[in-house]
């Protein structure tokens, strides 16, 4: 029986036996290569692989170890050394001295192209007062 003249037939395959068995035939191969991922030599392989890749895991955290207590003991000498410097400036009584010790005086080219020149002279002037 036709489609046409049966909608509810099943359909009939449109591929030939043949071509079937040729499809297949070409998998095997494909099959078996993958069969050959299991082999004892390929997981000894892998094995290999993800124990060097461990060893190198934890010699990078060693190492990131060091580096960051390195960073920590830098960081906490430069903190003291700050707080030492900010006490000593706050107990200077000249209120201008205090403000020109955190701001920048050195002369140098601005971003915006605006001259802060007569702002850093009056800043030494009232330090100096």
């Amino acid at each position: 029986m036709d489609y046409e003249q049966d909608p509810f037939a099943a359909p009939t395959s449109a591929v030939p036996e043949e071509a079937y068995a040729e499809q297949t035939y070409a998998y095997q191969p494909t099959l078996g290569s993958m069969n050959d991922m299991y082999s004892p030599e390929v997981a000894e392989k892998h094995s290999n692989i993800k124990a060097e890749a461990r060893s190198q895991l934890e010699a990078f955290y060693a190492e990131r170890a060091t580096k960051k207590s390195a960073a920590h003991t830098l960081n906490t000498e430069r903190e003291v050394a700050f707080k030492s410097d900010y006490e000593a400036t706050m107990a200077s009584p000249n209120t201008w001295e205090r403000v020109t010790k955190f701001v920048d005086l050195a002369p140098k080219a601005s971003a915006s192209g605006k001259d802060l020149g007569r702002f850093r002279q009056v800043l030494l002037q009232l330090k100096n007062a």
